[in-house]
């Protein structure tokens, strides 16, 4: 009776143990049916998390955060006015309309990498606190520079969404 006691057991443990395993390697799933918005806040909250440098020059030395679904810390570069900004690369998977969440009231510019400056629209998020504004940008596939600041703020926590798996 002990042996089956303890077959039972392992079987039980090791099964239990398979399926932990298993869900550490595969992403993160969220409803289909949230917004991109709830989304990032989900990610500012929950992660996962990453971290990048900012850089006062936009170009190749900047951090980057091409992570998808990855809330971003982005340390930023004080300036000789004593505020902070800062640059950091993001390349685009395909030609769409992204959303730049970040959890401040910071300015976002995007450049192209020939540092064409793109039109960005922002707007108040009003799902979560966590994140204060979404940047909304149309990119063409490939490397964009993203620019924050100048703003009080050392960092700032970004999400990037494109925009088009929303819909």
């Amino acid at each position: 009776m002990k042996k089956l006691s303890l077959i039972l057991f392992l079987v039980f443990f090791l099964s239990a143990c398979g399926d932990a395993e298993e869900n550490d390697d595969e992403e993160q799933n969220f409803d289909d049916e949230i917004s991109a918005q709830e989304e990032a806040c989900l990610h500012i909250l929950e992660g996962p998390f990453a971290v990048s440098d900012a850089t006062l020059e936009v170009d190749d030395s900047s951090g980057n955060i091409n992570r998808a679904h990855h809330s971003y810390t982005v340390s930023l570069v004080e300036n000789t006015d004593g505020d902070y900004q800062g640059a950091v690369i993001y390349d685009a998977s395909a030609s769409d309309a992204y959303g730049i969440f970040t959890n401040i009231d910071v300015e976002v510019a995007v450049f192209t990498e020939q540092q064409e400056s793109l039109t960005v629209t922002t707007t108040e998020v009003d799902e979560c606190i966590e994140v204060a504004r979404q940047h909304t940008v149309e990119m063409d596939e490939g490397r964009h520079f993203i620019f924050f600041g100048p703003t009080t703020d050392s960092e700032v926590s970004v999400v990037v969404e494109e925009l088009s798996e929303f819909e």
